[in-house]
């Protein structure tokens, strides 16, 4: 049946559906030839992958009636060694190397394999993937190529290490070089920190970062960190901070994180879901970037029990001026956990009462 809509318009009525809605967009892939390319396109955009669908997603790959394929921008793989399908992931990369759209690459490991279970052709087969995440979901007994592994993708940008139980990153040898065009790592706590910053240093790659992001650090980590930030400087334009628990290691935050060492940030985001406030305050005033577009502070809502905290927030308003940050765009704060909250912190009307020159600014988001 011929559209009476213009593309355009099916386009973007159908870019309104979620592709986990999928009964919908099968549906809508049957209204007309008009609806069936940008509904298969939302419906087959990330592919789940794991031993109990490999061999499946394998024979209707290899079908000659198969239409999916170039649809295909990320892809989320499980592997568990041992598996008796797990074979397949091999099998399969000739299969895989024809997803030329996919950019997106999800790993998750659930157990210790050997080195050809991490470097594998498999993994090889996605030369233009530029975002690479990786996740382990359980303790791992030994060590594990990993950095091996991702120097298998030359098209890589950016990099998310998820919460890792354990040291679980083998040493790399000399010729583990960082894809060229990595320009992002972001760490989701777990001990991943001090041997990817180690690695990227020890290659000269670690100036070729402008965004980075550090959550759950601990002790043991802090100088690390602290000396890679200091090398960076000028260079990053994107920073993450989760600062929770710093406060319990009775660390200066503003000695780890100096942020007038990074004036040409553009993007910064801090979070903190600790009562007391002090540490995110002292971060917050280090801040010397007058390229900064955008700032995100995450923080507790019951915070509103504490008057003090809410004299900061007032003393701290007249620090979001023209003067010091000329291109900033937006200041938004999100709560934490504000389900939980049954008083006026459920909304912004006390903070909007402490920032009346952010707000009158009209600079001035929140996330809740």
């Amino acid at each position: 049946m011929r559209s009476q809509f213009p593309q355009e318009l099916v386009d973007e009525i159908l870019d309104h559906f979620d592709i986990g809605d999928s009964e919908t967009l099968k549906a809508c892939s049957l209204v007309g030839r008009a609806w069936v390319f940008r509904a298969r396109s939302i419906l087959f955009r990330k592919c789940f992958i794991h031993p109990a669908t490999i061999r499946t997603f394998r024979d209707l790959s290899r079908s000659k009636n198969c239409t999916f394929k170039r649809h295909i921008r990320s892809i989320d793989v499980t592997r568990h060694c041992g598996d008796p399908n797990d074979h397949l992931f091999t099998e399969t990369a000739p299969d895989v190397v024809e997803l030329v759209g996919v950019r997106d690459l999800q790993m998750s490991f659930t157990c210790t394999g050997p080195h050809a279970f991490y470097c594998t052709v498999f993994v090889a087969a996605f030369p233009r993937v530029t975002r690479l995440t990786i996740r382990f979901e359980d303790h791992l007994d030994q060590p594990m190529p990993i950095i091996e592994m991702i120097c298998l993708l030359p098209a890589l940008q950016e990099l998310y290490m998820q919460w890792m139980k354990n040291d679980i990153i083998a040493n790399p040898p000399p010729s583990a070089i960082p894809p060229h065009g990595l320009h992002a790592v972001h760490f989701d706590g777990g001990p991943s920190v001090v041997p990817i910053l180690t690695w990227l240093t020890s290659t000269d790659h670690l100036h070729n970062l402008d965004s980075i992001t550090f959550s759950q650090l601990n002790d043991s980590e802090f100088q690390i960190v602290h000396e890679s930030l200091r090398q960076l400087g000028p260079n990053l334009h994107h920073l993450e901070l989760d600062l929770y628990g710093m406060i319990l290691f009775y660390v200066d935050p503003s000695a780890v994180f100096d942020l007038t060492l990074h004036p040409n940030l553009q993007t910064l985001t801090i979070r903190d879901d600790m009562m007391e406030q002090d540490t995110l305050f002292q971060v917050i005033t280090r801040l010397v970037a007058p390229n900064l577009e955008r700032l995100s502070v995450h923080f507790d809502p019951h915070l509103g029990s504490d008057s003090e905290n809410w004299d900061k927030w007032a003393a701290l308003d007249p620090f979001f001026n023209a003067t010091r940050f000329p291109s900033l765009q937006s200041v938004t704060f999100i709560c934490y956990r504000p389900e939980e909250v049954d008083d006026d912190t459920h909304d912004d009307t006390r903070l909007r009462a402490s920032l009346p020159l952010l707000v009158a600014s009209g600079k001035y988001r929140t996330g809740w």
